[in-house]
């Protein structure tokens, strides 16, 4: 389940080069980055696509379970009974 996404991907990207270069965008583009961003929103789009995240967070070294680990939560003596 990666062609798909990854293919959608390229093939937006090669329509972007294509757009600037044979149909000359770049003489109406007011705003490059506005441009540029469009294409990155489809691209990480295409990325949520995929079974297998290629833009995760989640590694041992820099993810969210180093960071949940520094805050671990200890249950303190008492009941479960938030009325008594």
């Amino acid at each position: 389940a990666k062609f798909i996404p990854l293919n959608a991907t390229i093939v937006i990207l090669i329509n972007a080069m294509t757009g600037v270069i044979i149909w000359e965008d770049w003489r109406v583009i007011s705003s490059w980055v506005g441009y540029g961003c469009v294409f990155l929103l489809l691209a990480l789009g295409c990325d949520l696509l995929l079974s297998a995240n290629l833009l995760t967070n989640d590694n041992a070294e820099l993810g969210t379970a180093r960071l949940m680990r520094r805050f671990h939560l200890e249950r303190s003596l008492g009941s479960r009974n938030l009325y008594s």
